[in-house]
């Protein structure tokens, strides 16, 4: 019998399976959320996230957006669009394939030559620079240029605490 996507494993726990998250993330090209592991999600009577399983390096929008779901699911009765996602294949949706594949057509276009450089920014060292252009390469199937995505990148910098999650926040356009 195929594993539900998504199931009650407590009074008001929503536990969305590693196929759940594949079918979620292949909605959510930005998810930080692994289809290698399944995440729960609990509720009080109000319908509040009081406690996930969901690790910090994880959470970010999709997560937030995985929850709202799943609390759509247990107080409303309503079934994610995701959540009747057939598609499969070798890599189950898996964004970080088209992330890699990003990664290997850029460092073929620029050889070895990173996007954010110690002759090209001021003060960051290997461990920031390095999350840096984690971020931009994340960010480019996204936005679909490399220039908009150092821009963004550029823009959600702080001056600490600085995540990928953080830093791949898409900006609000409004309109």
């Amino acid at each position: 019998m195929p594993e539900s996507m998504l199931s009650l494993v407590g009074p008001r726990k929503v536990r969305v399976s590693p196929k759940g998250v594949a079918a979620f993330n292949r909605q959510w090209p930005g998810s930080t959320l692994r289809a290698s592991r399944a995440y729960w999600f609990e509720f009080n009577e109000a319908g509040d996230l009081i406690d996930t399983d969901c690790p910090e390096h994880d959470d970010g929008p999709a997560a937030a957006a995985m929850a709202d779901a799943c609390r759509a699911w247990l107080d409303c009765d309503e079934s994610p669009s995701w959540s009747d996602d057939e598609e499969t294949g070798p890599f189950e949706g898996d964004t970080s394939i088209r992330v890699a594949d990003v990664r290997r057509i850029l460092t073929e276009y620029l050889g070895e030559c990173p996007m954010f450089r110690e002759d090209n920014t001021d003060g960051f060292g290997a461990e920031d620079l390095a999350l840096l252009n984690e971020a931009a390469l994340t960010l480019v199937p996204l936005v679909g240029s490399l220039h908009q995505a150092c821009q963004i990148v550029n823009n959600n910098w702080t001056d600490g605490g600085n995540t990928l999650a953080t830093l791949t926040r898409l900006p609000i356009v409004r309109g």
